[in-house]
């Protein structure tokens, strides 16, 4: 098990915990937003190619940049279950908001963001990408697509992930024999969320399956389009083929907003070029525009109030590991 308590200096927190992430998931930069108040901790069980990984922390921003998935020698996918709390995560041009009881896939040999501003607690499977296959067909097509465990394939999913994390957190034997003998458990819980994937993406409340399809696909616009300034109801409306009012009742119905949506798409797109190596001899400004923002003091105001911390503040902490 890894603790990182309240207790320790921000400095310490940072290095225990930047480590720790590493070893389990691999490099990434990651960025405590309150370093005064962070705790985590993290248990896992198993020791052969499954293994799952309870993290538990305050908040977090991690950033596996293409600097670090140039490093990955075999492609790893992971299976995360949020427990408890809101987590977004951001991948090849994708992006979805887990809550309690949501379940998403993400590769851990790419580049990726995952943040979540409170506590959370997450359940994660890592697995080989030969091994998921036996499950799954096409990993990637899943990659940032939001499940639910609400019905009996979920509950069941849910439930056994949730017993092998009590299990791993007390050192509790599992059914097979213990928890260094769990592959027969472990593998039952990824071939059940296994079929969750297959089965197909879980509506946003309140969405049948067809506002569900135009959601998606609008955010596959926004996500293509961060790059023009208009980007707005009017455009996206136009591009989807639709009135600007049946695109906010859309987005309404899903709980947000068109310029919402499209504002997290843009920070997170800025937070990607500040975190990545390759484009660190970009200036700010040309970060903002290339993530959409009219003006530099805008993308500044907005990144702010969103993160904690100024744009180059944020640069200097993802490019130096802290």
């Amino acid at each position: 098990m890894v603790r990182v308590d309240p207790g320790l200096a921000p400095a310490e927190k940072q290095r225990l915990w930047q480590d720790a992430i590493a070893w389990h998931f691999g490099e990434a930069d990651l960025a405590i937003r309150r370093p005064d108040r962070f705790a985590g901790r993290i248990v896992t069980l198993g020791d052969g190619p499954i293994r799952l990984v309870e993290v538990a922390s305050d908040n977090e921003i991690g950033v596996r940049t293409r600097r670090h998935a140039a490093q990955a020698r075999d492609e790893v996918f992971v299976v995360a279950l949020v427990n408890r709390g809101r987590v977004s995560f951001e991948q090849r041009g994708r992006s979805c908001v887990l809550t309690d009881g949501m379940a998403t896939l993400f590769a851990a040999s790419e580049p990726y963001v995952i943040r979540h501003d409170d506590p959370a607690e997450v359940i994660n499977l890592t697995a080989p990408a030969s091994l998921l296959q036996s499950f799954v067909r096409r990993p990637h097509d899943h990659v940032c697509r939001a499940v639910s465990t609400r019905g009996l394939v979920g509950k069941v999913s849910r439930d056994l992930m949730v017993e092998l994390a009590q299990a791993a957190r007390t050192g509790a034997p599992c059914d097979d024999g213990g928890a260094t003998a769990a592959s027969g458990p472990l593998q039952l819980a990824l071939a059940s969320i296994a079929v969750l994937l297959a089965e197909g993406t879980a509506a946003p409340s309140g969405l049948g399956d067809r506002q569900a399809a135009m959601m998606r696909r609008c955010r596959e616009i926004i996500a293509a389009s961060l790059a023009e300034p208009e980007l707005g109801p009017a455009l996206l409306a136009q591009r989807m083929g639709v009135s600007v009012r049946c695109l906010h009742g859309l987005f309404r119905a899903a709980g947000t907003t068109v310029c919402d949506d499209v504002l997290e798409a843009r920070l997170a797109r800025s937070l990607q070029l500040l975190g990545d190596p390759a484009a660190a001899t970009l200036r700010l400004k040309e970060v903002a525009f290339t993530s959409g923002f009219a003006t530099p003091s805008l993308f500044a105001a907005q990144f702010k109030r969103r993160y904690g911390r100024t744009p180059g503040e944020m640069r200097r902490a993802l490019l130096a590991g802290g």
